[in-house]
């Protein structure tokens, strides 16, 4: 019925189905000459990485996780756009009031990327690769789930790996890629 209509359609773009090679369904052919230049959005995830000093493949690789690069994308749990930038808590936290601006790839990119600095920053006790990863786990469960001193649920290990392994993908090697 229409409920199952509303489920569908509201189906949770956080867990989209295992895909190793998903970056290859969202890229142009040439992505194999620069798969970060091919990319969607590239000038968006360029200006964000260079203004919170974060590797735009890692934006990207989230990006591709969490809305296979969607910039319309809403999760069953009102998460939106490209980041999957949960509203209205997350937003508003970062500045947003106007739910419609989440759906601009270019801000979506920018919350994001900012969300995920200060992650990041609140993380700085610890050193750069276990930080990296509970700065993911954070995005992933969000702020009310997340405690770094216990061990990562699977859901959170797996995005983690999700995240990495696109990460990866776009910044192989031509030889590598193909």
């Amino acid at each position: 019925g229409a409920t199952d209509a509303n489920q569908a359609a509201s189906a949770d773009v956080q867990d989209p189905a295992d895909s190793p090679a998903l970056v290859a369904n969202v890229a142009p052919e040439n992505a194999l000459e620069d798969p970060l230049a091919a990319m969607p959005y590239q000038d968006c995830f360029a200006s964000a990485a260079d203004r919170y000093q974060i590797d735009d493949a890692l934006l990207m690789g989230i990006a591709i996780v969490e809305s296979s690069m969607d910039p319309d994308a809403v999760s069953s749990a009102d998460a939106l756009g490209l980041m999957q930038i949960k509203w209205p808590i997350t937003a508003t936290h970062l500045g947003i009031t106007d739910r419609r601006a989440l759906f601009d790839p270019c801000t979506n990119i920018d919350a994001g990327a900012r969300y995920l600095r200060e992650l990041l920053d609140d993380l700085a006790a610890f050193s750069s690769e276990p930080r990296r990863r509970l700065a993911l786990a954070s995005y992933r469960l969000g702020p009310n789930v997340f405690a770094p001193n216990v061990p990562l649920p699977a859901n959170a290990q797996d995005y983690i790996e999700k995240v990495t392994a696109q990460e990866r993908l776009l910044t192989a090697p031509v030889q590598d890629a193909i």
